[in-house]
């Protein structure tokens, strides 16, 4: 059963969801960046900030996480017709890997002082929570990927049935199409739609028990048909990790970091005067102030 053109606009508005969605959230006035002194070193000293290829993160199971509710949310909607319900899951089944597409990702939060963050992100002794102005960040994105926003991650049920909202509109078509034409279970139509959804999503839900990080993410789009990425590669664990370079600019390295929080240290007032130095070092009128969380990483 061929997807017609109204499918094909449906799938369209899917691959655009992400950034339309980041339009319509209201950015923090600061997304702090938890790593540590080192890499604030080399960020202020390069005026770079690296974003990293989605496959090679920590947790690889944020993608299993978004198909699986997804999924789930189209099997409540479907349970009923018998029809929809052959189509929509013979589709799935055969649905292809995404290989003409990369997502490259910077996580934040809107939390500048947060003991898990400290605890699950930072080097003992040495974490800083960069506090970067949202709109600087995504501008700067936007000069080296054809798409580029800041997307507000979703822990609730609630919270990701809304940002999947085109469902509906998606199974009405098929519905639509079924009753048109004749549809055999055996075919494997492409579906971009749900390509789409499985793929951008897995960048976005993430388990309802990190919900205290208040995560947002810097993410970058390429389309590999139309452009391939300048990669980089660093060694991780086991693997070469791609990673992407972008640029603040000298449109941005004034302002782009509003404050530098220092995590928890064993000599927290030479360590916020050496990062003063540093910042000053390089134009950068930067508030630095210390963690108030009495914890222990030394």
């Amino acid at each position: 059963m061929p997807l017609d053109s109204d499918m094909w606009a449906v799938a369209s508005g899917a691959a655009e969801l992400f950034p339309a969605r980041a339009q319509l959230s209201k950015f923090p006035s600061v997304l702090y960046h938890y790593t540590s002194m080192d890499v604030l070193e080399k960020i202020t000293n390069s005026r770079q900030i690296w974003t990293t290829n989605i496959n090679y993160l920590n947790d690889t199971s944020e993608y299993i996480h978004a198909r699986a509710f997804i999924e789930r949310v189209l099997a409540k909607r479907i349970s009923d017709d018998k029809a929809l319900r052959d189509v929509v899951e013979t589709r799935i089944r055969n649905l292809p890997i995404v290989r003409d597409r990369e997502l490259y990702l910077m996580s934040l939060s809107e939390v500048g002082d947060s003991l898990s963050q400290w605890r699950g992100y930072c080097s003992r002794g040495r974490g800083v929570a960069i506090g970067f102005l949202p709109k600087s960040l995504k501008d700067a994105a936007n000069k080296v990927a054809l798409a580029a926003a800041l997307v507000k991650c979703a822990y609730t049920s609630k919270e990701k049935e809304r940002s999947i909202r085109l469902i509906d509109e998606y199974l009405g078509m098929v519905k639509a199409s079924i009753e048109r034409v004749e549809f055999k279970g055996t075919e494997a139509d492409a579906d971009p739609f749900l390509e789409i959804m499985f793929y951008q999503h897995g960048m976005e839900f993430k388990d309802a028990s990190f919900k205290e990080e208040k995560e947002w993410r810097l993410v970058l789009d390429y389309d590999l048909a139309k452009v391939k990425p300048m990669r980089h590669f660093r060694m991780g664990l086991s693997t070469l990790v791609p990673y992407l370079k972008v640029d603040v600019g000298e449109d941005y390295h004034r302002t782009y970091i509003k404050e530098v929080v220092i995590g928890p240290n064993p000599q927290p007032e030479s360590a916020q005067k050496s990062v003063k130095m540093l910042l000053r070092e390089h134009g950068l009128d930067t508030v630095v102030t210390g963690s108030q969380i009495p914890y222990r990483m030394w």
